[in-house]
C-alpha cells in the first residue's frame, strides 16, 4: 500500500529538485513505465521520495501505480496528495526546466491512464468493476469528487503560465 506520509509534509526545497532526464535512475524509472511495471514504479518512486527526490513526472506515474494497488477510494488520497504537492510543495518539485509543461504532461498522462482503466472495466463489467461499484459509498464518491476539484484547481494554479 502507498506511503503518502512521504509526501504529506512541507518538503525541503533544493537547488535542483527532481531528476535530470540524463540521470541513469530516471532512465531506469522510465523503463519501468515502458514495461508497465507499476508495482515496481510505486516502490522506486517511494525510494526517491525517501531520498528527498521529488519530481512531478514521477508523481504522475506513482499516482497511477497506487491506484492500481488500492481500493477505489484510494483516489481520495491520490488526488489529495497530488493537489497538496502542487499547492504546498511546488518549489520542492522538479524538474526545474519546463516544470509547468511537465506538470501538464504528467497530469494528462495520469488522468488518461485512469480514464482508460475505468472505461475498460466498465465496458467489460468484470469483477474489478463490480468490486468498485459495490465497495464505494455515496460518501466516498462525494469525497472523490471534492478531491478531484482540489486537484484540478491546483493543476490550473501552477500551469497557468505554460
Amino acid at each position: 500500500m502507498a506511503n503518502f506520509d512521504l509526501l504529506s509534509d512541507t518538503l525541503e526545497v533544493t537547488e535542483n529538485p527532481g531528476l535530470d532526464t540524463l540521470d541513469p535512475r530516471f532512465q531506469e524509472f522510465v523503463t519501468l513505465v515502458g514495461n508497465e511495471d507499476y508495482a515496481q514504479i510505486v516502490t522506486q518512486a517511494e525510494s526517491f521520495f525517501s531520498e528527498g527526490i521529488y519530481d512531478v513526472r514521477i508523481l504522475g506515474y506513482y499516482s497511477y501505480g497506487v491506484f492500481l494497488e488500492g481500493p477505489f477510494q484510494i483516489l481520495i488520497d491520490i488526488f489529495g496528495c497530488f493537489a497538496h504537492m502542487l499547492r504546498e510543495n511546488w518549489d520542492a518539485l522538479g524538474p526545474t526546466k519546463k516544470k509547468e509543461k511537465q506538470t501538464q504532461v504528467s497530469t494528462y498522462w495520469f488522468l488518461s491512464k485512469l480514464q482508460d482503466k475505468l472505461i475498460y472495466h466498465e465496458q467489460k463489467a468484470d469483477g474489478t468493476w463490480d468490486y468498485w461499484i459495490n465497495d464505494v459509498s455515496s460518501d466516498d464518491v462525494e469525497m472523490i469528487l471534492e478531491s478531484i476539484t482540489a486537484f484540478r484547481k491546483s493543476v490550473m494554479m501552477v500551469t497557468e503560465a505554460a
